[in-house]
């Protein structure tokens, strides 16, 4: 069915000019029983009558094989976004209505009506119509603080557990909930990787009874370095790190040729894993031959495709970090505790500025 929906599709001309106009074509997509259609055009005027001749496509293939496609709420939707020349007039037009915008089709035997939503969730992921990725943030921060107060007393806050053990048991239970599907997230503001630094951080504090509630002054870093445990950032790294193995693995050429057209932009999802695989880069030895941005993409999905033991680098990678930022922030208290005494005693201690005499006595300097 994915065969014959894919060769009708490529019989419109408006379809074919819109695939070549963004220099990859993508087929029918499924998942199980699931099926999507991604369309794109040239012209925002031709975005909808696109639509209606991708419903008939659907409708005749379907009941060729004896289906009937389900058009209720939450079943089969369409997800529009106008772009180009006119798409405020259009969108105005679709959406500025008194009720539930819909596509009418008709054909021979039905009379088809299929619902124009801003947003569909499908496995658990939001997909926007302006592709922004704030909408899901929340989502998956409102999921995960849900979580928590679910489980705080029998697990979370529970003394008689270990806080190692409630620490990757909030990993399992919590984290995971919040963190799903970031593998594939990109362009995600400053601001929202902050806020779900502070979810993390927030229920952290509480299982260890560290906060402004008890007087303690602990920085959200200091805090971190004395759990051992990763910042958001690191642990959002190393997931895009760790999928980007699956898309060496088994991603499809559309979906690589859709990567390197991004990556060629300086922008997207791959240009912000080679930023996340520079970081690793200064942590671990790779398998691949690393030169940002100058990347052979290929080359480097051709060897991960193979490499058995790229999960365990990632991690490794990432406890590295973890060990690596607490001993700087050791030696940095101590060096203070060092110069502290030292002023104490009467001794001048040298900060790094120029020295007023040159010819004067040699002067020692710190190595931190």
């Amino acid at each position: 069915m994915m065969w014959q929906i894919g060769d009708k599709l490529n019989d419109i001309p408006a379809y074919t000019s819109g695939c070549h106009a963004i220099g990859v074509t993508i087929p029918p997509l499924s998942w199980v029983d699931d099926l999507a259609i991604p369309v794109a055009v040239t012209d925002p005027a031709m975005l909808i009558p696109v639509v209606q001749e991708v419903i008939t496509v659907l409708h005749d293939t379907f009941r060729t094989h004896g289906m009937t496609m389900n058009f209720e709420e939450g079943k089969s939707e369409t997800v529009i976004m106008y772009r180009g020349a006119g798409a405020a007039k259009l969108r105005t037009a679709l959406f500025d209505t008194e009720r539930q915008p819909k596509i009418i089709v008709s054909t021979p035997s039905h009379i088809l009506s299929m619902r124009v939503v801003a947003t569909y969730r499908h496995l658990g992921a939001r997909f926007m119509m302006d592709a922004d990725i704030d909408y899901e943030i929340k989502l998956r921060m409102s999921m995960a603080r849900q979580a928590f107060e679910e489980l705080k007393r029998p697990l979370f806050l529970n003394h008689n557990i270990p806080l190692k053990g409630r620490l990757q048991l909030y990993n399992s239970l919590v984290v995971s909930r919040l963190m799903y599907g970031s593998a594939i997230w990109a362009d995600v503001p400053r601001t929202a990787q902050l806020q779900l630094d502070s979810v993390v951080i927030d229920h952290q504090r509480r299982m260890a009874g560290i906060g402004f509630w008890n007087g303690a002054e602990m920085t959200d870093d200091e805090f971190r370095h004395h759990l051992e445990v990763s910042p958001f950032r690191v642990t959002w790294a190393c997931n895009r790190l760790i999928y980007l193995q699956h898309v060496a693995q088994h991603a499809a050429p559309f979906h690589k040729t859709g990567l390197l057209l991004e990556f060629a932009t300086s922008k997207g999802w791959l240009w912000e894993v080679a930023t996340d695989i520079a970081w690793m880069s200064t942590l671990v030895e790779l398998p691949f031959e690393f030169d940002f941005p100058n990347l052979q993409w290929q080359n480097i999905w051709d060897v991960l495709s193979t490499c058995t033991r790229w999960k365990a680098s990632v991690r490794r990678a990432e406890r590295k970090h973890v060990l690596q930022e607490r001993i700087a922030r050791d030696v940095q208290y101590y060096h203070g505790l060092i110069v502290q005494e030292l002023v104490h005693f009467g001794l001048d201690v040298w900060k790094g500025d120029d020295l007023a005499d040159p010819g004067g006595p040699q002067i020692w300097l710190c190595s931190l």
